[in-house]
């Protein structure tokens, strides 16, 4: 039977167990269980004659003998006892769990399907493209979101086709999902190489090397090697976080595709029972810069993973290309201890988390040098007017062949631009290392052709076609938190008020209250005086300039990079003294306004009209509300900026959808833009709803405001979106119009005075 129609075999049963609600998920998850005691139970018997790894009364013999409720028990009671193992049984069967609904399915499937193969008589070939198969039909269900765990297969085979492994090079993927990648290169290695016993047996059991951190996803990963007849007993495979450390091995080649989006925060729980909070940034004495920025992590923890001259092919988003701060940093690192010779462009509508804007970098470890390494970086555009869906139009391997064939993997040293001045439109040609370090934060984002759609506005389909295209993109897109990426901030905003004054309470407010007069009412009279909140204020005012200034580096990156509280634990004193003195300040301030609230309320407790006494102490109050809803946000904020197309979808952090039908910028005569907005498909259900957002309207949804910062049309329609999430927004709003009820008060009660002809309202 060939690979295809096994694959259809077990996949039209898929569509039985999903009337019981199994996801494609489930099922390959569970067909990963039975099939490896299908096989080890086949690997006992001639002319393999092997013992089974798997402990007897919970192997496949018992399974088949049992129906009923009975088989239902006893396969939990297997897949519990298997998890508890170590080693390969381990690897495959921790944490498993029974997902059937319905015995008789179960049964159907042991007996029917599966036990009428025989798996281990299969050509290594066969029976791994086979579970490929049914790891990209996964990749296609939407909903589980798998598809970030699976690279397209074409895009691999050409990644590897131009790296070109050869026999006794070791090839690493230290995130390498369901491990397209290293089977990419067993089998190229293998079909372009005659292979001697050593060399078969060193690229099967020694050349390949893996790191994943999703449990369930190294499971499926573990398994496609086996199938494919890579690892032996003793399968490449760690499950873990790649970046935590580093391993100490070093790889001729490195081949990746690294999640997308920032590391999250993660609670631990310890052997103690308490939780411990994980670090939201890596920090490594072989990393050039310390970021929560998982890609730019993952380029560094390459570096480490080479050995010297060795190469390396990653999958990156636009970010890493032209973000600042540690961004800059490891660009500039990296063109100049490496040789960063290639890029690839690629295009939207290629991977199954839609919208994701990508590239692959080329670059080789080089040893120390006074001079940078980097001479010209070749780029090839395989975006700019080209389109690919992954189910009207997906991208083929035959799409890659020119660029496979300008890389010239034979002699890379020797290529040819094929864009000039009379070719503009050619999509291959190069920077040498002096352009690239001039461009502004030495960004690699580098594009020279014309968008031909948007040449003219009149070829723009009409709003409800992009509405349609962008609501069919989704259907493809996993509903999975994203990472896809994220910055966290608060803002540095400070509120503050001044107590006002009356004349004829001078003794009580403190005029003229020296710090030198120690005695108890003088230093209360000190406390309330109006001279300390001045000072306060000013120092305030002090201290922040002063961090204004000093701060520099990755330090002044990270403060609009994560709330400010989270900043201030994370950063040495030597960087953030200026910002907790200014905490220290704003609290005195804060004990100040209290005291001067508590001090009129004791007063002027009975001898004033209920007006004058509290409309005070709403200033104070609305006060007290807006420095507690900065802390708030200063603890929760959350602040992203994204570059988004026209047609595309992006995702707030909470999961919410929402596409970007339009993008216009209004121009003055003389040709400069005097504004921006945006048209946002905001709701992609049917029927669609949209919202056009402009610098001063924005669009709310779910807690989070999206503003547009800045917009352009040439050479293609583009904006800089912002995505504010500010959770004490609601108290400030609040404390604001306390604070302006109380000022309105006054002001009433002052008017009300002057018309009865009272010199002056007690305050």
């Amino acid at each position: 039977m060939t690979s295809a129609a096994i694959v259809q075999k077990l996949w039209n049963y898929c569509n039985v167990l999903r009337d019981d609600g199994m996801s494609y998920g489930d099922y390959v998850e569970q067909l990963t269980f039975l099939l490896f005691l299908k096989m080890a139970d086949e690997r006992t018997k001639k002319p393999y004659s092997q013992t089974s790894p798997v402990p007897a009364g919970y192997d496949w013999p018992s399974l088949l003998k049992l129906d009923g409720d009975e088989l239902f028990d006893h396969y939990r009671h297997t897949l519990e006892k298997l998890g508890q193992e170590k080693g390969l049984l381990g690897l495959i069967f921790g944490r498993a769990q029974n997902k059937f609904q319905d015995p008789a399915k179960l049964r159907r499937l042991l007996v029917d399907l599966l036990d009428k193969e025989n798996w281990s008589i299969m050509s290594a070939d066969v029976k791994g493209d086979a579970y490929e198969g049914l790891l990209e039909k996964n990749a296609q269900d939407t909903k589980s979101g798998a598809g970030q765990y699976f690279t397209p297969r074409p895009l691999i085979q050409a990644m590897v086709d131009v790296m070109a492994p050869k026999p006794k090079e070791t090839v690493c993927d230290p995130a390498c999902g369901t491990g397209g990648f290293l089977l990419a290169a067993h089998d190229y290695v293998t079909k372009h190489h005659k292979l001697d016993r050593d060399e078969k047996l060193f690229l099967d059991i020694k050349a390949l090397r893996a790191w994943e951190l999703v449990h369930a996803t190294a499971r499926l990963c573990a398994m496609n090697l086996m199938l494919h007849g890579i690892g032996g007993e003793k399968l490449p495979l760690t499950v873990g976080d790649s970046l935590a450390s580093d391993p100490g091995e070093r790889f001729e080649m490195v081949l990746t595709n690294p999640p997308f989006g920032k590391k999250s925060s993660t609670t631990i729980i310890g052997p103690d029972g308490k939780a411990y909070s994980e670090k939201e940034t890596i920090e490594r004495d072989d990393f050039w810069a310390t970021t929560s920025n998982k890609q730019l992590n993952f380029i560094q923890h390459i570096k480490t993973l080479l050995k010297q001259h060795g190469r390396a092919a990653v999958v990156v988003p636009d970010n890493v290309l032209f973000e600042g701060g540690a961004g800059e940093t490891i660009r500039k690192k990296l063109l100049q201890e490496c040789d960063v010779h290639t890029l690839l462009r690629l295009p939207t509508g290629l991977f199954y988390a839609q919208g994701v804007k990508a590239n692959v970098i080329f670059f080789d470890k080089k040893p120390a040098s006074e001079t940078p390494w980097t001479k010209r970086l070749w780029i090839y555009d395989l975006r700019t007017n080209l389109h690919f869906t992954l189910k009207t139009n997906p991208l083929k391997r035959s799409d890659l062949d020119e660029f496979v064939a300008l890389y010239n993997p034979a002699n890379r040293h020797e290529r040819s631009a094929t864009w000039s001045g009379e070719n503009p439109a050619g999509r291959w040609r190069s920077y040498d290392y002096t352009e690239l370090v001039a461009r502004d934060k030495a960004s690699l984002d580098i594009f020279w052709l014309r968008d031909e759609s948007l040449e003219n506005s009149d070829n723009l389909p009409e709003p409800g076609i992009i509405a349609r295209d962008i609501i069919a993109d989704l259907e493809g897109a996993p509903k999975s938190k994203k990472p896809h990426q994220k910055n966290r901030g608060g803002g540095k905003k400070i509120f503050f008020f001044i107590k006002t004054n009356n004349k004829k309470r001078k003794d009580r407010w403190g005029f003229g209250a020296g710090v030198g007069d120690m005695s108890l009412k003088s230093l209360w009279r000190f406390c309330i005086s109006i001279e300390l909140c001045l000072g306060l204020l000013a120092l305030v005012c002090v201290f922040m300039g002063a961090g204004s200034f000093l701060l520099k580096g990755d330090y002044a990156a990270a403060i609009n990079g994560m709330p400010l509280l989270v900043w201030l634990r994370e950063v040495p004193l030597a960087a953030s003294w200026w910002l907790w003195l200014t905490v220290v300040l704003l609290a005195l301030l804060v004990l100040n306004t209290i005291f001067c609230a508590s001090d009129t309320l004791w007063s002027r407790w009975g001898r004033a009209g209920w007006i004058s006494l509290f409309a005070p102490q709403l200033i104070h109050v609305g006060f007290l509300l807006m420095v507690l809803a900065h802390l708030q946000s200063a603890y929760g904020g959350y602040v992203e900026q994204i570059v988004v197309n026209e047609g595309m979808v992006a995702q707030l952090p909470d999961g919410r959808q929402f596409g970007v039908a339009g993008i216009g910028v209004t121009m003055s005569p003389m040709g400069m833009p005097t504004g921006y907005s945006s048209e946002l498909v905001t709701d992609l259900r049917n029927p669609v709803e949209r919202s056009t957002i402009s610098p001063n309207h924005p669009w709310f949804a779910g807690g989070y405001g999206v503003y547009i910062k800045q917009a352009e049309v040439y050479p293609y329609k583009r904006a800089l979106l912002e995505i504010h999430r500010e959770p004490g927004a609601g108290m400030a709003l609040a404390g604001a119009v306390v604070f302006t009820v109380g000022n309105v008060l006054l002001v009433w009660l002052r008017s009300r005075a002057k018309e009865s002809g009272l010199a002056e309202v007690e305050q």
